[in-house]
């Protein structure tokens, strides 16, 4: 046999090899077929509506030949964080979440979950949480809930254990001594909003993006946790304005399944990219309180291990506090 037939042999049976691995699907033109998101929250929350945004401005525009459809997991977010942990590598799921995935590490360290389990995408944007109660509640500042619960341990606080809305209430315990809430397991923004409406929690966390959206006037918004007022809600004082030395914001991140292809991390990052520098994604964001911060590549895994660094102390707060209730 000669050396050329065994060169075209061997190419083809290399050609077959990967196409079976599927590394051939890796290397072709990303992406050739519809792309995955996963949200682990619930639909109509601020996750989703953010990511179901982006969805929008990345297909309105042609920035991705195909669509990203959005696959809500509800539940614990680590029910949705640990499918997408597990999804196969090929470059079409892909999960968008917040800093919960690093205070779970700390919280609960045999859930499984952890930022160090996926290849980062890019970060997006930043956000801020509110304080909210019902608008029949006794309380008309963020310095008198937090006085009441100083002598009554028993108010309802809405909370995700373990998740940033948990993080927020450590931030404020730390600035109020003596302080504490009976925390209630509630979930996110679009959990808490019938629960308080309902009465059947006192007090609870919501983002500013939730708030813009349900817009409810039988709710009262007493703080917000970023460092200025948001344009969009003016009338909301900054913790530190309403007298609680406490604020924190978070970022919104997007990962992939370890060993994801290299070319689907920075084509998806690439779109990511041209779909928050658009006139429509950079209007929506500031109507809905949210603030843009894009970060790709080696900057934004420095990013995130800084922010792993600010997150554990407070993390480790969370978790002594569940184990003394």
């Amino acid at each position: 046999m000669s050396n050329k037939i065994k060169t075209v042999i061997g190419a083809c049976a290399i050609s077959v090899g990967l196409a079976m691995s599927g590394i051939g699907a890796a290397q072709a033109d990303w992406p050739e077929r519809p792309i995955k998101v996963i949200v682990p929250y619930s639909p109509g929350g601020s996750p989703d509506q953010l990511t179901r945004k982006f969805s929008a401005v990345l297909a309105e525009n042609g920035f991705l030949s195909e669509p990203v459809n959005v696959v809500n997991v509800e539940g614990h977010f680590s029910v949705g964080a640990t499918e997408a942990k597990n999804a196969r590598p090929d470059g079409y799921t892909f999960l968008f979440l917040h800093a919960a995935l690093m205070s779970a590490e700390v919280v609960n360290p045999d859930s499984g979950v952890s930022w160090r389990n996926y290849a980062p995408v890019a970060k997006t944007s930043n956000f801020g949480l509110t304080i909210v109660v019902n608008q029949s509640s006794p309380w008309k500042t963020l310095p008198e809930l937090m006085a009441a619960t100083v002598g009554d341990h028993d108010i309802k606080f809405g909370v995700n254990l373990g998740a940033i809305n948990h993080l927020t209430y450590i931030d404020l315990m730390d600035a109020w001594p003596g302080s504490d809430f009976k925390l209630v397991q509630v979930g996110g923004g679009g959990k808490q909003y019938p629960q308080l409406k309902g009465g059947h929690i006192q007090a609870g966390i919501m983002t500013s993006q939730d708030i813009l959206t349900f817009q409810d006037p039988e709710l009262r918004v007493l703080g917000y946790s970023g460092p200025a007022r948001l344009g969009a809600l003016p009338e909301i004082p900054t913790f530190r304005e309403a007298g609680v030395e406490a604020g924190i914001t978070y970022d919104y991140w997007w990962f992939a399944p370890k060993d994801t292809p290299q070319e689907a991390i920075d084509g998806f990052a690439a779109a990511l990219e041209k779909a928050i520098a658009s006139d429509d994604m950079q209007t929506w964001l500031d109507a809905k309180g949210l603030t843009d911060d894009f970060l790709k590549g080696p900057e934004l895994v420095a990013d995130i291990e800084a922010t792993w660094e600010k997150i554990v102390p407070i993390a480790e707060k969370a978790k002594s506090a569940l184990k003394n209730k």
